[in-house]
Order: C-alpha cells, then sequence, then structure tokens
C-alpha cells in the first residue's frame, strides 16, 4: 500500500511480483520487469548475506533501484529497512527489566540483515543485563526451505521441546519473526502452558489476530507502511535526478505492551515493485 500510494501520486503504475523465497524466481522477477522497461525497482530481495551477484545486471542498465526490509552491505544502493538492531534491544531489554533471568530466544537461521541486527540488539541487551553466555538460551530454527516460503515448524517444535520440557524453563520466550510465533503459540496451547499466567511470551512485529483473540503478548512493531513509501519516494526521486543525501534510511521500531491494541501489519518478505510512469 505505501508503494503503490506514493507511486500513484506521482503518476506511477506499480507492478508487483512475488518471488516465495526463491532466488531463482527473483532473478526472473528482475529479467521481466528490465523487459518491461520500469524506470526503477524497489526489491525485498532473498538474497543471503554475501549473495546479490544478480543485481549486478540493474547496475550495468542503469535501472535505479531501492532494497527494501532487508539490505546486502557489500551492495551499493539505497535501502529502507526497521532498525532491527535498536528493536531486538528494546524488546529483550523489557522482557529483562520485568524481572526474567531464563529467557528462550527462538530465531530463523535466515542468512540475512533483519535477523543478523535483530539479534546483535538481543546480544547487547544481554551484556547489558549482565546475563552470562552459558545462561543465554537462543535456539535458531529452520522452518523455510529453498523451494520457497513453505513453512516446516518441525526444528521450532523440536527448540520448544528442547526449552520448556527440561528441569528450568525458561519463564519468558521471545520470538524474533512473525513467522515463528504462531507456532510457538501453537506448542505453547497443545502443552497446556498459558500465556501470559505460565509463561510471558514477547515478539518482534506484530500479528493483530492474536490480540483480537485476548492473547497477551508484548510486541515490537515495524512500520510497513513507511517503509514502502520512503523507499518509493527515495525510489522516484532517484528517477527524476534529484540530489539526495546518504539513501540508507532506518525507520525506528515501537515497543507495544501486551493489551495496548494493535497496529496494522504487513508481512514484506520477497516482494519486488517496478514502477513504470503511467502514459
Amino acid at each position: 500500500r505505501g508503494i503503490n500510494e506514493v507511486a500513484a501520486a506521482r503518476g506511477y503504475t506499480v507492478i508487483l511480483s512475488i518471488s516465495e523465497r526463491r532466488l531463482g524466481r527473483e532473478c526472473e522477477m528482475l529479467d521481466l520487469f528490465m523487459a518491461e522497461q520500469v524506470d526503477g525497482i524497489v526489491l525485498c530481495t532473498t538474497a543471503r548475506l554475501g549473495e546479490g551477484e544478480h543485481l549486478d545486471q540493474l547496475k550495468r542498465r542503469q535501472i535505479p533501484f531501492v532494497l527494501i526490509d532487508r539490505y546486502l552491505a557489500h551492495v551499493e544502493t539505497d535501502f529502507v529497512v526497521s532498525d532491527n538492531d535498536a528493536g531486538g534491544y528494546q524488546l529483550l531489554s523489557h522482557v529483562l527489566d520485568a524481572g526474567h533471568r531464563r529467557v528462550g530466544i527462538l530465531v530463523t537461521d535466515e542468512s540475512i540483515s533483519s535477523v543478523r541486527d535483530r539479534m546483535s540488539g538481543c546480544t547487547r541487551a544481554l551484556d547489558d543485563h549482565g546475563i552470562l553466555d552459558e545462561d543465554r538460551l537462543v535456539r535458531k530454527v529452520s522452518i523455510f526451505s529453498d523451494q520457497g516460503i513453505t513453512r516446516n515448524m518441525a526444528s521450532l517444535y523440536r527448540a520448544l521441546d528442547e526449552l520448556m520440557k527440561g528441569g528450568a524453563p525458561p519463564s519468558a520466550l521471545v520470538t524474533m519473526s512473525s513467522d515463528l510465533t504462531p507456532g510457538a503459540l501453537g506448542w505453547l496451547t497443545h502443552h497446556g502452558i498459558r500465556v501470559p499466567e505460565d509463561v510471558t511470551l514477547a515478539a518482534f512485529d506484530q500479528i493483530p489476530l492474536l490480540s483480537s483473540l485476548g492473547i497477551q503478548v508484548t510486541t515490537v512493531a515495524q512500520e510497513p507502511f513507511e517503509m514502502g513509501s520512503g523507499a518509493t519516494r527515495l525510489l522516484l526521486d532517484r528517477i527524476s535526478g534529484k540530489e539526495r543525501g546518504h539513501g540508507q534510511v532506518k525507520i525506528a521500531t515501537n515497543l507495544i505492551e501486551s493489551g495496548e491494541g494493535g497496529m496494522e501489519w504487513l508481512d514484506m518478505t520477497t516482494v519486488a515493485a517496478g514502477a513504470s510512469r503511467s502514459q
């Protein structure tokens, strides 16, 4: 919506394509956009850290592009992302400030900047609160296949079995992605563990349905509309030749305590939008 609103206001038509977390599909999308002679591209890339050679073709063709939601440090281009480091620090600090010392942290094993930066913030929070390395209950789980976005929760369930069925289970769980939160809640419900009576649950990313169901989860909320609109304004300025400063933007996240109500949520992963000037 953010992409479309800004593009339409400036006289551009948006072509939307979804890669389903498959790099091969992303390359096909970019080939299609170039064939359609789009003026520029907003891309939520599925490339992992250290990848991204396929984006060189955009530079060779002098097609402006802006990365969104995650960035590749070695690819010199504009990006608009959440301040994931600050958000991870904020979320974990909130849980630790509430008195929890045994905190289970669940994170996907994706090699992307958003995951890396969120865990960087978590690590700083653990350091600042004096949680020793041997007491850190971090579990990396693999829920996505190389074939696309199909989720497999077996790895998450094994991690929860390990964390929650031991002699000293954590008093709080933190899920570092909205991809993990529903699965964690399902596991807890299946095992008769109540939130927040038996275990506190905090999550990165909001899922409005949870508050509608009366499930109390403290979350760090992103601003997907602002990400989309900001990236599109930046892209269109590049297309028009306007001089701008450093086009690498990190948008602040917001801590929303359980019971405070929800914000609109949109999964921005694996999306690319090509903008063409309306005739």
